[in-house]
């Protein structure tokens, strides 16, 4: 058997047997690890290699790979990559590194691993008013009786006077509430990004008679091909809004160029008094009943100068009862 021993250590070999004793040298192989517009640290893993004199690698040239410290605020970690543009090979953490080629003077036995990042998404939950309304995941509120929701992407924007649940829809989304009104709810992205909107916003806020406010500022409806009765029922709404100002839906992410339907979206809103409807409607088809019984609503603006596809209606084929009792 081959046995290794370090410079000054004692060696007792058997008389009867021949022994050969080889100089044998080490070199550190070591991975290192870049942030690659992140931030924080990740530290560098080493590993011995055994070399012979004419510096050919004589025992195993592989290293694990590390986990990932960094954080980059808006991206998850996918994984690490010897490419800073991911065209080079791909390593999850614990896997391993190989080295191969003799020892270079230069440059050591090295490697540098790049992390590769994906942009955050969070797609808010459909069934959230079933969750919030259970201790899994929710607080344990009836969705009836929530009275404000807000969209917020930072904690600064989730603003003081808001206390985390320490609850988490399915999504991820974290659920914060105001310290001094339990039923003032806001949802938050924790990696800093706007919060997605489902394909099918069908009923998503309906029924939640209590509900006088929402702000939408950072609700990304990009995706969103479906606004049916999404406001349905919101008998105390008073003010919507996906901008700075009350009443006005012409936000930077309520997006709805994809909407083909926007049957009954703000129907029985009773209470709601202004709307500015200022967004992109040239693929809606549907408006059946969407101001139905909005009977305190006393101004309503439509489209802009500065936006032609603003409330287009060139693709609509069904106006019926559009503004019915207001």
């Amino acid at each position: 058997a081959i046995q290794k021993y370090s410079f000054g250590e004692q060696v007792y070999l058997p008389v009867d047997e021949p022994a050969v004793l080889y100089t044998v040298y080490y070199r550190y192989a070591t991975i290192s690890y870049n942030s690659n517009g992140g931030s924080g640290s990740t530290p560098s893993q080493s590993t011995k290699i055994w070399m012979n004199s004419d510096s050919t690698t004589m025992s195993s040239t592989s290293v694990q790979v590390g986990a990932n410290n960094f954080t980059r605020s808006g991206y998850s970690f996918k994984e690490w990559n010897t490419n800073s543009s991911g065209n080079g090979t791909s390593r999850q953490p614990g896997y391993w590194h190989t080295f191969s080629g003799a020892y270079n003077a230069s440059s050591g036995f090295s490697a540098t691993y790049y992390a590769q990042w994906t942009t955050s998404t969070y797609t808010f939950d459909s069934d959230w008013k079933t969750q919030i309304a259970g201790t899994t995941n929710g607080i344990g509120i009836d969705p009836a009786t929530i009275t404000k929701i807000l969209f917020y992407y930072s904690t600064t924007g989730v603003g003081s006077g808001n206390v985390s649940t320490g609850k988490s829809l399915k999504s991820g989304i974290q659920i914060y509430k105001s310290s001094s009104n339990s039923t003032e709810i806001t949802f938050y992205a924790p990696s800093s990004v706007p919060i997605y909107a489902p394909a099918s916003c069908a009923n998503l806020f309906s029924g939640l008679t209590a509900l006088t406010y929402i702000h939408l500022g950072y609700f990304n409806t990009s995706n969103t091909t479906d606004m049916g009765w999404m406001f349905y029922n919101c008998t105390s709404l008073t003010s919507i809004s996906a901008s700075a100002s009350t009443g006005d839906l012409s936000g930077m992410y309520f997006n709805t160029g994809k909407v083909t339907g926007m049957n009954s979206m703000f129907s029985n809103c009773t209470s709601l008094t202004t709307l500015k409807c200022r967004f992109d409607t040239r693929n809606v088809t549907d408006m059946i009943n969407m101001f139905n019984n909005c009977k305190s609503l006393t101004t309503l603006t439509f489209g802009d100068t500065q936006n032609a596809t603003a409330f287009n209606t060139a693709k609509v084929t069904d106006m019926t009862q559009m503004f019915r009792l207001c």
